[in-house]
């Protein structure tokens, strides 16, 4: 009888659906995970007025603010610690994205200075009135910078 067999098909497909989905699952919390601290490390330079990149762009001597305080963190952190462990040491051929390079950093500055210019107009739009305030330093050849 051909019913049993088919019974026991679809429940070892149904399981094997469960733990893909199940897996799919602790990747997305994972990757989750890894871009909130590393958005938190983001806003933080941003608001303490700090640059993000020097001149390398590696996990090696002096990487630039934001690569520095991912590795700082990630000495109290599990979540970064792993995650720097698979960039530095990779398994197999499989290419690790890390989400750290100076592109990654730009599009997520891009990203949050949107949301923050969205903020600005929502607020303007909203108010009665609104007044702009232009602040400007002289440089060492008298010329105006904002």
């Amino acid at each position: 009888d051909a019913l049993p067999i088919l019974r026991v098909g679809l429940n070892l497909r149904n399981a094997i659906e469960r733990n893909l989905q199940a897996a799919i699952n602790v990747e997305r919390m994972k990757w989750s995970e890894i871009l909130k601290r590393l958005l938190d490390v983001i806003l933080f330079l941003a608001h303490q007025n700090l640059p993000f990149q020097c001149h390398r762009e590696d996990l090696s001597e002096n990487s630039g603010n934001f690569l520095e305080l991912v590795t700082l963190l990630s000495k109290y952190d599990t979540v970064l610690k792993e995650h720097l462990l698979r960039i530095e040491h990779p398994v197999g051929s499989r290419r690790i994205h890390s989400y750290l390079s100076k592109g990654i950093q730009n599009e997520f500055i891009r990203l949050l200075g949107n949301e923050v210019k969205k903020k600005i107009v929502n607020n303007i739009q909203k108010a009665k009135y609104f007044g702009i305030i232009f602040d400007s330093t002289l440089d060492l050849s008298q010329i105006g910078r904002a």
